[in-house]
């Protein structure tokens, strides 16, 4: 990292990757990445290819997103881009795709560290939750629908739960974009990542009843586990496997394009081709499959064989979790989904965006 000529510099240890971080005066978002970029290189010629404006939230006043078109697949430029008060904060970066791909734990950091000084940011430690009043209704309901339309969603649920009890239930919207059928506090829906933390409370409820221990080895459970680093893969415990904080990356287009393929087995085993790019404790870095690791283990731990570790999972989760704390209509089974006619279909960006 260094400073020149008023603007920021970051570079990847293998110079493969490169952020410049710049503030430019004006109210003139894309005027002001041009100047950026002729600023850091004044050769810079590329044409945009997208530009995406993102939701601006928080104060912002513009969020804007631009890749170029660089005749090289091998090759990313892009540039982002925060409007506040007559000043345009920008953050340029080039460089390999696979680097991107690689350091893509690091380029979060750089861009959720980025601040803007100038933005006053809300402070909520301490803060007492509000009790959620007739009054309260009318503009709490207002702010999910202002919500929905910020982030083009087409149907949501919403609870409120307070001192232990659920005070508000209610469905916006409809369960697909173009019909007509509403959602309700009823409608089931693709569950995403929440499983992990099911995964963590199915991890301490086998604590709790001194079945496993946090810190005990995950090859102590799963003899095949093993990372690209021996010496790491002697070290890691099963609390590791939820924290990401390994080194171990985030790979997802291995269960993305095969997930009908894979056992619970092999994504255990995957883990051992994962190139390391960052140390232990290093980087908050998201790994789907660490965390089923997790979950696979406590299978293991549960009673469940290696080559049953899927079913012994949902075995488990389903009596250590989902029954005791009231999930009724949770479920794995896309029969028992289809068969309900009361489920939301899955809206998202394509690779046109």
């Amino acid at each position: 990292m260094e400073g020149r000529n008023g603007y920021g510099i970051l570079t990847a240890p293998d110079e493969d990757l490169t952020f410049y971080v710049l503030a430019v005066e004006g109210s003139d978002v894309e005027s002001a990445i041009v100047d950026a970029w002729a600023l850091v290189d004044p050769e810079f010629d590329l044409a945009p290819n997208d530009l995406i404006e993102q939701p601006a939230t928080g104060g912002l006043e513009r969020v804007v997103f631009i890749t170029y078109d660089t005749d090289d697949e091998t090759k990313v430029v892009l540039a982002g881009a925060q409007l506040y008060q007559g000043v345009v904060y920008v953050l340029l970066g080039r460089g390999e795709v696979i680097a991107f791909q690689q350091r893509q734990s690091q380029v979060a950091i750089i861009g959720t560290g980025l601040t803007i000084n100038a933005l006053e940011h809300a402070n909520l430690t301490g803060v007492e939750p509000l009790r959620l009043t007739a009054d309260l209704l009318a503009e709490f309901e207002a702010y999910i629908l202002d919500a929905m339309k910020l982030f083009n969603i087409p149907g949501a649920a919403v609870s409120v739960v307070q001192d232990g009890e659920i005070i508000y239930a209610e469905g916006f919207g409809v369960r697909e974009l173009g019909k007509n059928d509403p959602v309700t506090p009823e409608t089931l829906m693709m569950v995403g990542s929440v499983t992990k933390s099911m995964t963590t409370m199915l991890m301490a409820t086998l604590v709790d009843d001194g079945l496993m221990d946090w810190d005990t080895p995950v090859i102590d459970v799963i003899p095949t586990f093993a990372l690209a680093d021996p010496e790491l893969t002697q070290e890691i415990t099963l609390r590791n496997l939820v924290c990401a904080c390994t080194g171990v990356p985030r790979r997802d287009f291995e269960v993305l394009m095969n997930y009908d393929d894979l056992s619970a087995e092999d994504i255990v085993e995957s883990l051992a081709s994962f190139e390391l790019f960052t140390d232990f404790g290093e980087a908050f870095q998201y790994s789907n499959q660490m965390v089923a690791t997790g979950g696979y283990a406590a299978a293991a731990v549960a009673g469940a064989e290696y080559g049953s570790l899927y079913n012994g999972y949902m075995e488990a989760v389903e009596e250590r979790v989902f029954t005791p704390i009231g999930m009724t209509s949770t479920t794995s089974s896309f029969q028992v989904v289809l068969a309900s006619n009361n489920y939301g279909t899955p809206h998202g960006l394509d690779l046109d965006f």
